[in-house]
């Protein structure tokens, strides 16, 4: 009995060998083969080595270089400008007569002047450096009085009052002849002969009234007054206006 349990014990023992051997062979061929099996996948991953870039043909390089165009040629000088084809015309050598100037109270001599005064010599003849008339600061006991005020109808205007008197005398100069017989061409056709002046009473200013004479050079002497008695006191005052000293 003994002895076929030894028998058995030991056949077991040879079968555990038998197998493990093969256990061991297989496990060895498996490791080999897993190696092989890394080493191939190596080597097929590494990258391939990148080509050696070639120049481009427009620079000269490569296999079969293009050689580089020429430079172009500086350009020269601007060219002479050409002449106008229309040129302008020359200005007529011998030109026409040029208009004269409008006359006008600091223009030229316009010419020959009408006669003095209606029907006397020139009620003022002072003049002033410029030409034209100006009237005295002082007529009799008249004095230029700046505190009145003004009516800017004539070139040169100048106001006269007396403390003696209440009438205030307004003197208006018209250089320019034209427009001095403008301003009075209604007293000319209807004022009244009083000497050398044509007066008449003034319709707008109670107890007033005007009167003009033409001066020197054609000027127009123009007096308006206020607070008068009559005509004839306007003309006296021209009077003495006439011949009053500057």
């Amino acid at each position: 009995m003994v002895l076929w349990v030894a028998i058995g014990m030991g056949v077991a023992f040879v079968l555990l060998l038998i197998a493990g051997g093969v256990l061991a062979f297989m496990l060895m061929n498996n490791k080999d083969k897993e190696a092989s099996d890394s080493k191939d996948d190596t080597t097929t991953s590494a990258p391939a080595p990148a080509p050696n870039p070639k120049a481009p043909v427009s620079d000269g390089g490569g296999d079969n270089p293009v050689p580089n165009p020429n430079p172009a040629p500086a350009p020269g000088p601007n060219p002479a400008p050409q002449p106008n084809p229309n040129p302008a015309p020359n200005p007529d050598p011998n030109p026409g007569p040029q208009p004269a100037p409008a006359p006008g109270p600091n223009g030229p001599d316009p010419g020959p002047q009408p006669a003095p005064g209606p029907n006397g010599p020139d009620p003022a003849p002072g003049s002033n450096p410029s030409g034209g008339y100006t009237p005295p600061d002082q007529v009799g006991d008249f004095k230029v009085d700046e505190s009145q005020p003004k009516l800017d109808f004539g070139d040169v205007e100048k106001v006269y009052s007396s403390p003696n008197s209440s009438a205030i005398f307004w003197v208006e100069v018209f250089h320019d002849t034209e427009s001095g017989r403008l301003f009075v061409q209604d007293l000319d056709a209807t004022g009244k002969q009083i000497g050398n002046w044509k007066c008449q009473e003034d319709a707008f200013v109670e107890n007033g009234g005007d009167c003009y004479a033409q001066g020197p050079g054609g000027a127009i002497v123009l007096i308006m007054a206020s607070n008068v008695k009559d005509l004839n006191e306007i003309a006296q005052f021209g009077d003495q206006l006439a011949t009053a000293p500057h």
